[in-house]
């Protein structure tokens, strides 16, 4: 199996690196904020 990281070209890699550094920074209730609203759109 090719790691999805492979596929990726570097500028998409990036993206991906500076995306996880911005989840990394948000706050832990974020996360449940985001679900809370998925529920609600059930």
């Amino acid at each position: 199996m090719v790691p999805l990281l492979e596929k990726l070209s570097p500028r998409e890699r990036e993206e991906l690196e500076k995306f996880k550094k911005e989840a990394m920074e948000e706050p832990p209730d974020f996360f449940e904020y985001i679900q809370s609203i998925e529920k609600d759109n059930k």
